[in-house]
């Protein structure tokens, strides 16, 4: 009996095999020749005409010769036997260049008309002609067993013909590259720095040939004709070679120029007067060429975008020429006054958002509008933002509370304690904006009547609902002391909790029944929550059920991860998940876990390192250096350890990197040394500073680069005392501007303790008197404290030199009363000392300006004199 059962279990898989499984028959190799003229398809003669120069002769014609592998398979279909006819491969039998590159490639695919003789059965065919593609089937009535296959004719079409035009309209690109590349070094090797009268047209073949090198980069060549493998003529290293050599010439121009961008910038302002703006541009870009630190051409043209309403643009030109530029009071109006306008703009608009109830909008468009004018130096933000702001940080509030009565009514109470709780919390982080919890207390009230009348209402028809509105109800009045708990709270709150408890287990485990884990957790952890709220401890079935959320959550992790065919970010995010499942509930490893964790992380990281060298040969460094850093983040996490070859691939990568990093800190320095040489032949140290400490910065930051730093520090030891005592000079000035009188004062005092005529003079800086310094200033009101100031030290021949510029600038003499009467007591003092004789009485009548503006000096003179006679008289 045994036996039978065999026999028959043992027939029935043979025939189950038979009738499913495709049994290999033959294999078969054929070449077809597409040549020229093919009356049949206008397409494939237009093809042809196009590679006709690079195509082989058949018969004294050109062709294109194709070899495809087809296999054929059969299998049993009811009384006949089926067989599939596969193309296994196809590819031309010759190579196809086409000046240097290799056009292959863009052939496939192409559709195709076979014959097929199977025994004595024929039957023709049309499909794709591409490896793995299905070609038909025949049925025949017998097993198969002579097969023939011939490929009748090839149909290329439009698609392939625009693609193979598409290329060779980049190789011709690639050859135009060549010869502009060329022409350009011709050009650029004519360039004589020394030669300033050729200096208009020596900036004119940099400027075109920067532009030279934005087209060919434009072009993408590298990324299209794969120059990475092939580059016959190197123009890809050429490219760059010629931009750092136009930089370099450039620079080698810019270091003989003086005083000629403003020469450019009047030029351009003429243009403008006469309405030519193309021109102007013209002549400000040339001048910021020769200048790049003058701000005037960069605010003249921030002007004609502003003019053009190009907002967005000029935000970030505005930016540059505040932080980076020479600017005067003019300037700086038309920057302010720009700015000023794009600030109330998005004001506005944010105003309007608030309207709509779009608070987080508006916070946006005040945010925008708060960094554009903190960032830019000369610009203070307007109060209206903060008005702005009040208005969005009141609506937020509002739509928390209004969020706690939708909570309500969807009856989720056991969200409402962390709800509530974020609402409070958020009042608190903005309370420069919500100063009260006032509000917020008034509508708690409400919601807390709301959840007592719920829980009375459905405390025997649902008990859980009843137990979910008394716990939040319960959270709520302990955590906060003015709403008050209702009466028997905790004893209703338990029994609700003991008619609900098991019901909420024995839900939990049917959604784990169902595989619904995320389900059974969210339950089972609402069941906690009452359970931590009354300090009891979860029971034995509780705890088996959370053990097994976690070992189904953990299998259906590692299920979707067998089922990941290319791993990604989102794949290795579930992995991570998976393994920390079980790793913290110490869990059993699946079966293939280890074979899952090392086939993903192995695609993820190759897939990460060929991502990085293609946007390194896209000059995108700062991409490719994210993705070899997600690259070592994967093999810190999960310990991962690359193969030789693939350790030696990402060594390389960040290699390149770093080269081509260098070459970018290179530019990069050259600017800031540039910049700091033409500020100190300025006579503007803390710039000067500030450009070489930027390049010290970059130095330290980029030690693989090899750059020197040592003549860098020992030029910013050089001018470490001009410096300070320039941005002392500023302390100095600002503070007198800004009528920090006595700050000023201070400051002047710091200079003349720390500074002196011998440490300035080697800086070509001249040490200022206060007097001087104040006259500087050009501030009367300033002048005159100064004056008082140095009266007051016994310094009156340097007060009475201010006063007198004081009344040459009509100061009003009721405002100067405390400067000349400190003058008036100084000069009393001096004189009296030296000479008390009525004759040295009458010397400050050499002081009097102006017989009417005077008579404070003169009377307080006079009474400081009395003033002595009679402390005299007294000894």
């Amino acid at each position: 009996m045994k036996l039978i059962k065999f026999l028959l279990i043992a027939t029935f898989a043979t025939l189950y095999f038979s009738q499913s499984s495709a049994q290999p028959a033959a294999t078969k190799t054929v070449t077809y020749n597409l040549c020229y003229p093919d009356n049949a398809h206008p397409l494939n003669n237009a093809l042809l005409t196009n590679l006709m120069s690079a195509l082989p002769r058949v018969n004294d014609k050109p062709c294109i010769t194709f070899e495809a592998t087809f296999s054929f398979k059969y299998r049993v279909a009811g009384s006949n036997f089926r067989t599939e006819i596969f193309c296994d491969k196809v590819q031309l039998a010759h190579p196809l260049t086409f000046q240097r590159f290799d056009l292959s490639d863009k052939i496939f695919p192409v559709t195709a008309k076979v014959d097929v003789k199977i025994d004595e059965q024929t039957k023709s065919f049309e499909h794709q002609l591409k490896a793995g593609a299905k070609m038909g089937d025949m049925l025949t009535p017998d097993q198969p067993q002579k097969f023939k296959i011939e490929i009748v004719s090839v149909q290329t079409g439009q698609e392939v013909l625009s693609r193979i035009v598409e290329k060779q309209q980049h190789i011709s690109a690639y050859y135009t590259a060549d010869t502009q590349i060329k022409l350009a070094f011709e050009e650029l090797s004519t360039i004589n720095p020394d030669s300033l009268e050729m200096l208009d047209q020596y900036l004119e073949i940099t400027r075109k040939n920067f532009a030279i090198v934005d087209r060919i980069k434009k072009k993408e060549l590298y990324k299209h004709l794969n120059l990475s493998e092939n580059d016959p003529l190197n123009v890809y290293d050429r490219t760059n070679e010629l931009h750092k050599a136009n930089f370099e010439a450039k620079n080698a121009l810019l270091e003989q120029t003086s005083n000629l961008g403003e020469e450019y910038l009047r030029l351009g302002l003429e243009s403008l007067n006469q309405k030519d703006t193309a021109t102007a541009l013209e002549y400000f870009n040339t001048a910021i060429e020769v200048d790049s630190m003058l701000a005037g051409p960069y605010v003249e043209k921030a002007k004609i975008d502003f003019n053009r309403g190009k907002l967005v643009e000029i935000i970030d030109q505005i930016r540059f020429i505040s932080a980076h530029t020479t600017h005067h009071s003019g300037n700086r109006e038309d920057m302010v006054e720009m700015i000023k306008y794009i600030e109330s703009q998005l004001i506005d608009q944010a105003e309007a958002q608030n309207k709509q109830e779009h608070y987080h909008e508006a916070l946006t468009l005040m945010d925008s509008a708060e960094h554009i004018c903190n960032s830019i130096q000369v610009v203070v933000c307007s109060d209206m933002i903060n008005v702005a702001r009040s208005h969005s940080w009141r609506g937020l509030l509002n739509q928390h509370i209004i969020n706690w009565f939708d909570i309500i009514s969807r009856t989720q109470y056991s969200e409402l304690p962390n709800v509530i709780e974020e609402t409070f919390q958020f009042r608190k982080d903005h309370n420069k904006w919500l100063t009260t919890n006032e509000l917020l207390y008034t509508n708690l009230k409400i919601v807390q009547d709301t959840l007592i009348s719920v829980a009375t209402k459905h405390e025997d028809d649902n008990p859980e609902k009843a137990l979910e509105a008394l716990y939040a109800a319960r959270e709520i009045c302990n955590a906060y002391v003015e709403i008050p708990c209702a009466e028997n709270l905790d004893e209703r709150f338990k029994v609700a909790f003991q008619k609900s408890y098991k019901k909420m287990l024995n839900e939990a485990e049917a959604a784990l029944h169902d595989s619904l884990p995320n389900r059974a957790d969210t339950i089972q952890t609402k069941a906690m929550r009452y359970i931590k709220a009354q300090k009891l401890q979860p029971t034995q079935k509780h705890r088996e059920i959370i053990d097994r959320i976690a070992q189904q959550r953990y299998a259906l992790l590692i299920e979707e991860l067998r089922n990941v065919k290319l791993a990604d970010k989102k794949s290795i995010t579930l992995l991570d998940s998976a393994l920390t499942i079980r790793k913290k509930n110490g869990i059993d490893e699946a079966r293939d876990e280890n074979f899952q964790r090392t086939r993903l992380l192995t695609d993820y990281v190759t897939s990460l390192a060929e991502k990085a060298e293609r946007m390194l040969r896209a000059e995108q460094i700062v991409i490719a250096t994210e993705l070899v850093q997600e690259i070592d983040w994967v093999l810190n996490r999960f310990n991962f350890v690359l193969n030789d070859s693939q350790q030696d691939f990402v060594n390389k990568l960040r290699e390149k990197i770093g080269r081509q990093a260098c070459y970018k800190h290179h530019k990069k320095l050259s600017i800031y040394t540039i910049a700091a040489e033409k500020f100190m032949a300025r006579n503007d140290y803390p710039h000067a500073q500030e450009s070489f400490e930027k390049a010290l910065a970059l130095i330290k930051n980029n030690p693989g680069c090899g750059f020197n730093a040592e003549k860098l520090k020992q030029e910013l030891k050089r001018i470490a005392d001009a410096a300070a005592y320039q941005r002392h000079v500023k302390v100095f000035r600002d503070s007198a501007v800004n009528n920090n009188f006595e700050s000023a004062i201070a400051e002047y005092d710091v200079i003349k303790n720390k500074f002196n005529d011998s440490l300035l003079k080697p800086f070509d800086l001249e040490f200022q008197t206060l007097a001087n310094a104040a006259q500087e200033t050009d501030y009367l009101p300033f002048i005159h404290h100064a004056a008082k100031v140095l009266a007051e030290r016994g310094q009156p021949n340097e007060s009475f030199g201010l006063i007198t510029v004081l009344y040459k600038s009509d100061f009003d003499y009721q405002l100067s009363k405390p400067a000349q009467e400190a003058l008036g007591a100084s000069l009393a003092k001096e004189f009296y000392i030296k000479d008390p004789s009525e004759e040295s009485a009458q010397l400050y009548e050499g002081y009097v300006i102006d017989k009417k503006w005077s008579k404070p000096f003169k009377k307080a003179f006079k009474r400081q004199w009395k003033i002595m006679q009679t402390a005299t008289e007294t000894d």
